[in-house]
């Protein structure tokens, strides 16, 4: 028979073989083997077998720095004997703590001071809390008009004369250099100059 092909069936028990020997045999062998391997590994690990018993070792003698470091300490410890204090302190500062010095007594002073201060001086009048920090002109076919540029009360002001500054300063006049502010509570009238 030219050019026939052989076909190749398989064995007549349906398993697969390998000279002679079945498959599922040789995986049974090698899977007993290595399950009984890594048992007796386990049991070896976990036996603790008889072992002779290990000699203490000797005591270390102390070398030159131990020593040194021993007697160290105990010139430290008659130090803290000999200086800490004999006597617990009564009294002590609270640093977290801010008071004043107890007042001493006011001195009685006699009648004459007495009339004499009682007449009421009044006090310094008070500046306003404003800086200038600028002036602006402007040139108008009415002449130059000038912006105070002014500092204060949390706030920066463009003002010109007659202006008010949180209905409490008026600006009276508003020069080159300089601007005439007026206390409306109290009417005292204050220069602001450019610094």
């Amino acid at each position: 028979m030219r050019g026939a092909r052989r076909i190749v069936t398989q064995a007549p028990e349906g398993r697969a073989t390998i000279r002679g020997i079945s498959m599922n045999l040789r995986r049974v062998v090698w899977l007993g083997v290595s399950v009984l391997a890594l048992a007796s590994w386990m049991a070896s690990a976990s036996t603790s077998g008889v072992r002779p018993p290990v000699a203490p070792l000797p005591p270390v003698k102390p070398g030159a720095v131990d020593r040194s470091m021993a007697s160290l300490q105990t010139e430290i410890g008659r130090l803290h004997e000999r200086l800490g204090p004999t006597a617990a302190p009564t009294r002590s500062r609270d640093l977290f703590r801010f008071t004043t010095r107890a007042r001493r007594r006011p001195i009685v002073a006699p009648a004459a001071a007495v009339a004499a201060a009682s007449t009421v001086v009044p006090p310094p009048p008070v500046r306003p809390s404003l800086t200038l920090i600028g002036v602006a002109e402007d040139v108008t076919p009415d002449g130059v008009v000038r912006t105070a540029i002014v500092s204060g009360l949390g706030d920066v002001f463009l003002v010109k004369a007659g202006d008010t500054i949180r209905l409490q300063y008026r600006i009276e006049q508003v020069s080159g250099d300089a601007v005439q502010v007026v206390d409306t509570a109290t009417a005292t009238t204050t220069t602001l100059a450019l610094r």
